[in-house]
């Protein structure tokens, strides 16, 4: 049976990292694998230009990672309270006011679960 974009992009797989200095803080995402692409991985070495870059770009790049993120998380497991009932929602506006850093290694640690153990 032929296979459509529509389907593949579909597709999900599984992260799991350490978030913090703590080891037993991790987050575990599921993201659409098959929605990273070129520019996905151009924002990773984008993300470790910032310091070099003007104001209006840095401001750019961080709204461009923030859609990004929208695309490519299909579900996680970052809770808003202590009891983990309300889940982190998975929007630009939530995002603007979560650390760039955490954005960043979300971002990084999807990159190299797409591109493999050879990479």
């Amino acid at each position: 049976m032929p296979a459509s974009f529509k389907q593949i992009v579909l597709d999900s797989a599984f992260i799991t990292f350490q978030v913090g200095n703590d080891p037993s803080q991790t987050l575990k995402i599921e993201y659409y694998s098959r929605r990273t692409t070129n520019k996905t991985i151009f924002t990773v070495f984008d993300l470790q230009q910032f310091a070099a870059v003007d104001v209006e770009g840095a401001k750019k790049g961080v709204l461009d990672l923030d859609k990004m993120l929208v695309n490519l998380i299909k579900d996680w497991d970052f809770y808003e309270d202590d009891d983990y009932t309300i889940k982190v929602p998975i929007t630009e506006e939530r995002f603007a006011n979560i650390d760039i850093n955490i954005r960043a290694e979300i971002l990084a640690a999807i990159t190299r679960n797409a591109r493999g153990p050879e990479a």
